[in-house]
């Protein structure tokens, strides 16, 4: 299977759908003004004296067409706007919209724990965040990823799905999902049904003005025929052509949509196979669909049928279908053969005879994932069963993260069992979670956060005011902060605080040169941590040369800073890169990465900074744990330094 090729011809065919789409709107608009500026030189040719002869109005005129070109897209992003912020505002607006209940981490269900289970692995090999996975009680098989960002986004399976496929299948279709996310479908197909909405409410005003001018003309207000009347005789010519482009529009609409849904489906299906290397897993589940079928009973499954992973009903015509055929799908996998040989459960036919209901879900997957999937596994399965049982409830979430962060030492342990009098039973379970914490190798503390987020996102309110404040209490208690509580603070803030409506606000734009001294320290921070005796300035070095190789200019410096002083400006003006467009950004990050993997080797603190430099630029770090540094376990020549925290501003 032809992987690369086969994604970039579907990513070519996507934008020209897209731009086809945007084409048309403009060209509604451009009708509308030929409707409007004939009427008005229909109205002026009328008000000329029938003996005269005089020069014919024109047709084009700049300010008028302006005006109408604004005032069609300006409705047309109103309504799509509205129809984004109520619908399809985020995934899981999306999820209840049809009808799926949220699977609760400490669920006792084989079926959900194994999804859930398959989720988790699939999230950690790609780092990203481990989204909220809901249930449609539906007897098809299907599944579907929605939402904005890969924070907000969500991952949706029907009941059929858990009951019909195996382990390996639905990692395919999990895998599937994901890809959607990491490329961006989801975005995508939740702006395209808010400017489908846009385009079908022109329609609607229309039908208004057709109303309008109805009973005006029952309740006895007409016009004389002069300019006034011949103006008024073209209004409802203008708002039949409203009707008649809303209706044409939002029937184009759907079969842009839907082309850009088929092309999209085998961009996914083909990084589902290059993700997990094992192209039989999802084409078992295509053959399985095959056999079952796929389509939901959801009163709204037409709306976001373009979401789902097989389609989710029937269409009068190909051309508004929004998946290829199953057939096809298999055959770009070369694996139609598996059509002869598909074997549905007994128990997912027995689910299907005993109840006749259906809906969708949602989630994605990114091209560039950071680990395979047999490592995140084995990551997961390392966790102490202590701590991955705790990472699946909130409260137990709450303490794991913070005993991650517990000092063994004076004065700081203290200060934290201070800061924890207020919650006598948290810190009883942190003290029940320390052994296992002790023992856990730094490799492993991002994985068991990013565990944890799910569950601290199912805290209330106030509790979560109160484990952030006890978050904060523990990383300074010490007046210093390390590599893993930056990059703590960083995933918290980018991947929980949204969900609680807490917002981050956008730094001030910002150059490149205006933020050279911040990127300095930054990139000699990873530098620092990183190198034992004569590997600072090489890992620096690196890094520089990541820069230039990108045409920018050199750093205030060619010597790193120190890692006091490096760890310290980050801490406190790193929000300042945040400024940066998103081309320097990624260059900065990249050089990072260039710096933290220059020896062969990544160190745990190395991978714990440029992670929350990821975070904080909100993208996704190239980094391979078996790509182009192996990370490793054993200690650093000299442990990481910590910095201080004298000036560092708590959750940002």
């Amino acid at each position: 299977m032809q992987f690369f090729e086969h994604q970039e011809r579907a990513k070519k065919r996507t934008t020209l759908f897209v731009a086809l789409f945007g084409a048309g709107i403009v060209g509604i608009a451009v009708v509308v003004y030929l409707v409007v500026a004939y009427g008005l030189v229909y109205a002026e040719w009328g008000s000329h004296d029938s003996t005269a002869r005089s020069p014919s109005p024109p047709l084009f005129r700049p300010g008028l067409f302006a005006g109408v070109l604004a005032s069609v897209l300006g409705f047309v992003a109103l309504a799509a706007w509205y129809r984004s912020s109520t619908v399809a505002k985020d995934g899981r607006s999306v999820a209840e919209f049809l009808g799926g209940q949220l699977i609760q981490r400490g669920t006792t269900d084989p079926d959900e724990r194994q999804l859930l289970n398959v989720v988790e692995e699939i999230a950690i090999a790609s780092s990203m965040p481990v989204p909220p996975v809901y249930l449609l009680e539906d007897t098809s098989i299907n599944a579907f990823a929605a939402g904005r960002t890969a924070q907000d986004s969500v991952l949706g399976f029907t009941r059929g799905a858990l009951l019909a496929l195996d382990r390996d299948e639905l990692q395919g279709v999990v895998a599937h999902e994901f890809s959607h996310v990491a490329h961006g479908d989801t975005r995508l197909n939740l702006r395209l049904m808010g400017w489908i909405f846009g385009v079908a409410a022109l329609g609607q005003i229309g039908e208004f003005i057709l109303r309008s001018m109805f009973y005006s003309r029952i309740g006895g207000r007409r016009r004389s025929n002069d300019s006034g009347g011949s103006a008024a005789a073209v209004i409802p010519i203008l708002g039949v052509t409203l009707m008649v482009l809303g209706s044409v529009g939002y029937f184009f609409g759907r079969l842009v949509q839907a082309a850009v849904s088929r092309q999209r489906e085998f961009l996914a299906d083909a990084a589902s196979v290059q993700f997990t290397r094992n192209p039989d897993g999802i084409a078992g589940a295509l053959a399985k669909i095959q056999a079952m079928g796929s389509g939901l009973r959801s009163p709204h499954a037409g709306e976001v049928r373009h979401l789902m992973f097989g389609s989710a009903g029937k269409n009068f015509t190909s051309l508004l279908a929004t998946h290829p055929p199953v057939v096809e799908r298999l055959a770009r996998l070369g694996r139609l053969t598996k059509l002869k040989s598909v074997k549905v459960p007994e128990r997912a036919r027995e689910h299907v005879a005993a109840t006749r209901q259906k809906a969708a879900d949602l989630m994605t997957l990114n091209a560039g994932f950071i680990a395979s999937l047999g490592e995140a596994r084995q990551r997961i399965d390392a966790l102490p069963d202590e701590l991955r049982q705790a990472s699946r409830d909130p409260f137990g979430a709450c303490a794991a993260v913070l005993v991650l962060m517990r000092a063994t030492s004076e004065p700081e342990r203290p200060r934290q069992d201070a800061a924890l009098e207020q919650w006598p039973e948290l810190a009883r379970e942190i003290d029940r979670l320390e052994p296992a914490a002790r023992l856990l190798p730094g490799i492993e503390r991002l994985p068991l956060l990013d565990l944890c987020i799910p569950s601290l996102a199912s805290l209330s309110r106030p509790q979560f005011e109160r484990f952030v404040a006890l978050a904060e209490a523990f990383t300074t208690a010490d007046g210093r902060t390390d590599p893993f509580e930056w990059a703590l603070h960083e995933v918290l803030r980018a991947r929980l605080f949204p969900r609680f409506g807490v917002a981050v606000r956008p730094p001030g734009r910002v150059s490149f040169a205006e933020a050279a001294g911040e990127v300095r320290a930054v990139l000699s921070w990873v530098a620092q941590v990183g190198g034992g005796a004569g590997q600072v300035e090489l890992a620096y070095r690196a890094g520089e040369a990541e820069l230039r190789r990108r045409g920018y200019p050199g750093l205030p410096s060619s010597a790193p800073m120190g890692a006091g002083s490096a760890g310290s400006r980050t801490v406190r003006q790193g929000d300042r890169l945040r400024g940066l467009d998103e081309t320097d950004r990624r260059a900065v990050l990249a050089a990072c990465e260039r710096a933290a993997a220059h020896d062969g080797r990544l160190r745990p603190a190395e991978a714990e900074l440029v992670r929350a430099l990821a975070e904080a630029f909100g993208l996704e770090t190239a980094l391979s744990a078996d790509g182009p540094a192996q990370v490793t376990g054993e200690s650093d020549p000299s442990p990481p330094e910590q910095v201080p925290r004298t000036q560092a501003s708590g959750p940002r």
